[in-house]
C-alpha cells in the first residue's frame, strides 16, 4: 500500500535559510513543519542565492544540490576541495556536516535541494520519461519516493496531471509491486528514493 501526496509548484513556502544569509522556497519537510533547528527526516526546497557567502550546517544529513538556473556556482570546502556547479540538472552530494562556501560564478542561481538524515539510504537521479505506460520497479516497506517535475508534463496512471514545478511523495506502508506508473509523458524529473537503514 502507498499513500501519495501532490504539491504544487504555487504551494511552497518561502523562508530564511536556517543561517539567515537568503530565502528559500521550500516545498517539503517531513515531518511536516518541523522547524530547521529541529530533527527532520528529509527536507526538500528550492533557493535563490544572490550573494557570495556560506551554506547553512546540517549535521548528521546527506545533502544533494542541483542547479536549476542561472550560470552556476563553486563550492569551496574547508579541506581546500572545490567542485564547479555549472551544468543544469546534475544531482552535487556532499555532507552537511561540512563547512562549505559558496561563489557565484556569474549572477544569481537558482538550485534545488535535498536533504535527508543519515539513518536512510538515499538514490537519486534524473529520470527521463519518453514513452507511455511506465512503472517503477517495486519498493519495500517504509520507503519514500520523491518525483519532481524538471520540464514537461507528466499523467500518471489514475490521471493526475503533473507539471514543471510539482512535487509527488510517495510513502509506502506495505511493500508494493510498483510505487507508480506513468501513462502520457514526455518529461523530465528528479528522483530520489529513501529507505531506512537497517539497525545492527
Amino acid at each position: 500500500m502507498a499513500m501519495r501526496r501532490l504539491i504544487k509548484a504555487n504551494e511552497h513556502r518561502v523562508m530564511p535559510w536556517k543561517n539567515s544569509q537568503g530565502m528559500t522556497a521550500e516545498i517539503a519537510i517531513d515531518p511536516p513543519d518541523t522547524p530547521l533547528d529541529k530533527s527532520f527526516r528529509w527536507r526538500l526546497s528550492l533557493a535563490e542565492v544572490k550573494a557570495d557567502g556560506p551554506f547553512s550546517i546540517f549535521p548528521g544529513y546527506d545533502r544533494y544540490i542541483m542547479l536549476m538556473g542561472g550560470n552556476g556556482m563553486v563550492l569551496r570546502f574547508d579541506n581546500g576541495r572545490e567542485e564547479r556547479i555549472d551544468e543544469p540538472h546534475v544531482p552535487f552530494q556532499f555532507s552537511g556536516d561540512d563547512s562549505v562556501r559558496c561563489w557565484l560564478i556569474d549572477g544569481s542561481v537558482r538550485d534545488f535541494n535535498l536533504m535527508v538524515r543519515r539513518d536512510f539510504q538515499v538514490s537519486a537521479g534524473i529520470l527521463t520519461l519518453n514513452r507511455r505506460d511506465r512503472m517503477l520497479p517495486a519498493l519495500g516497506r517504509g520507503t519514500t519516493l520523491i518525483l519532481y517535475v524538471i520540464e514537461g508534463n507528466t499523467v500518471l496512471d489514475d490521471g493526475t496531471l503533473l507539471e514543471p514545478g510539482d512535487t509527488l511523495i510517495i510513502n509506502v506502508e506495505l511493500a508494493a509491486k510498483h510505487a507508480v506508473a506513468f501513462g502520457r509523458s514526455q518529461s523530465k524529473l528528479f528522483m530520489a528514493r529513501l529507505t531506512p537503514r537497517q539497525r545492527t
